[in-house]
């Protein structure tokens, strides 16, 4: 395994844990998390909702997808992001090209890092 070469894993399945994350990476789309969330597949009725109820749209759109059953990855992000009614594309790169810059990139979840580095390797 090269170790130079960053773990990568755009079609993870992202969960609320990884909100924090998420949301500061979107927040440059927040004027178009209506768009974004119909990209993203949450309900247009969960959306007047949010839209009615909340003044952060999009945390709040994005808690009610990440909380799904059914599971979006960064790479469903970037197609929502690139769609034109959204036309973030131009965020969509940006933010491909920071997780792919940042070394710590990776889900650790099912032991991956566990996996990566025994207790031999120390």
């Amino acid at each position: 395994m090269d170790f130079d070469t960053p773990l990568l894993d755009f079609d993870t399945p992202l969960s609320t844990e990884d909100i924090k994350e998420v949301l500061s990476l979107l927040y440059p789309a927040q004027d178009k998390y209506y768009n974004l969330g119909i990209q993203l597949d949450v309900s247009v009725d969960k959306l007047q909702k949010i839209q009615a109820d909340n003044t952060d749209q999009l945390r709040e759109m994005l808690i009610r997808r990440l909380s799904d059953v059914k599971p979006i990855c960064w790479n469903d992000i970037f197609v929502a992001l690139s769609d034109v009614s959204v036309d973030k594309k131009k965020l969509a790169s940006d933010i491909k090209k920071k997780l792919s810059q940042s070394k710590v990139y990776t889900k650790v979840n099912s032991g991956t890092i566990a996996k990566l580095f025994s207790r031999a390797d120390f």
